[in-house]
């Protein structure tokens, strides 16, 4: 029943932080909906905006991709090998992150079984992921490869140029991620820390072995 709640939806990719100083007044922000029975919000599950410039760069590395797989130069196989290998990772986890059923928004889903619904059924592991949306920190690996080559791409770029170029890159980026937080000297984080330490005191200095119960 959860897993609608913790699944991503078309709409969340252009969902930014509510507390982003830029995109907040140009995009929708994330889901204010409570999950039902619990209390909770999902909104922080729903705010996967990979922001414009990461996204223009990442295309930028697509383009090159192509471009190489057309004229299959030998002397960029290890650059093909990782960059296919991001995109196959990235699909899959962006993907799996939607859950069992591809949903447009919070409202408006549909019957289309994805992989995740399969899955559930053949290997029991995915059984206990509770938040699907949260394959979004897998998806950012490959995703940041393909940044990272974009940026690269255009580093060797050699037009006078290049250095403007450059800075008004850092710039903007910088601007994208400026977002607004206020400290809460109440945070439940430091609640947890105090339970931790008055109920679990005793394994200090013990050995001790986790197994995760939830994804």
């Amino acid at each position: 029943q959860y897993l609608y709640w913790y699944s991503a939806t078309l709409e969340d990719w252009v969902s930014p932080l509510p507390n982003n100083l830029l995109y907040k007044n140009l995009l929708k922000t994330n889901r204010p909906e409570k999950i039902p029975g619990g209390g909770d919000t999902a909104s922080e599950e729903h705010t996967l905006f990979l922001n414009i410039i990461p996204s223009i760069l990442a295309i930028l590395c697509l383009c090159f991709l192509i471009k190489s797989l057309r004229r299959w130069d030998h002397r960029e196989n290890n650059d093909r090998l990782v960059l296919v290998t991001s995109c196959f990772i990235l699909i899959a986890s962006g993907i799996l992150a939607f859950g069992p059923n591809l949903a447009f928004n919070e409202s408006q889903s549909s019957n289309i079984k994805l992989p995740f619904h399969y899955l559930m059924q053949w290997l029991p592991i995915f059984k206990g992921t509770r938040v699907p949306s949260r394959f979004q920190f897998i998806f950012y690996i490959p995703f940041s490869i393909l940044v990272s080559y974009g940026f690269m791409i255009i580093s060797k770029t050699r037009k006078s140029y290049v250095l403007l170029i450059f800075i008004l890159l850092v710039a903007l980026l910088i601007v994208e991620n400026l977002n607004n937080f206020k400290f809460d000297s109440t945070s439940s984080v430091l609640k947890e820390k105090d339970y931790i330490e008055q109920e679990f005191g005793f394994l200090n200095g013990k050995v001790t072995l986790h197994f995760p119960t939830v994804a």
